[in-house]
């Protein structure tokens, strides 16, 4: 399987058609999936299926220590998974390493659920992914229950909309 299209804006259609899972399990490229909140994570990195687990998690109890990590890994096709609040202390221990270019260059930004960052708005660093969303060469954002942002540089993004036709 091939992972997600990039520069896009993905609307799947449904919840639980295991479009995260197909981007975790693509080992191609390092990819870095903010999802809305930690249960999701755990969901993820408890999976029975292997290839379903990132190969690191961000969140509140994850210490500083343990994400400088994920930049002294040289494994292909890393997948790390982190909350919003998560993304800037990620991006800390990536400037601290030498490598935000490298980040922002080589990296795929997937904001999965991205209506969360409407409907939740009342977190209050929730929208911190957007200040790096439009720096990432290689970026999308995806969901179930897409919201139409008002900044005019997501018009310039692709669409994809996933259709399910009874069988």
């Amino acid at each position: 399987p091939e992972g997600l299209p990039v520069n896009s804006f993905i609307h799947k259609g449904r919840c639980a058609i295991r479009a995260t899972s197909l981007e975790l399990e693509w080992k191609i490229r390092i990819t870095l999936l903010i999802v809305p909140n930690v249960s999701i994570i755990l969901n993820k990195w408890t999976s029975k299926r292997i290839q379903d687990r990132p190969d690191y998690i961000v969140y509140g109890d994850i210490s500083y220590e343990e994400i400088k990590k994920i930049f002294h890994d040289d494994r292909k096709g890393l997948k790390i998974m982190s909350t919003p609040e998560g993304m800037k202390r990620i991006m800390r221990a990536a400037r601290e390493a030498g490598k935000v270019e490298e980040v922002y260059r080589d990296w795929f930004l997937l904001l999965d659920e991205s209506h969360t960052f409407i409907s939740e708005l009342y977190r209050v660093n929730i929208l911190i992914p957007f200040n790096y969303f439009w720096k990432f060469h290689n970026k999308s954002i995806l969901s179930a229950t897409p919201y139409r942002f008002s900044d005019p540089r997501f018009n310039e993004l692709h669409y994809h909309e996933v259709k399910f036709t009874d069988v």
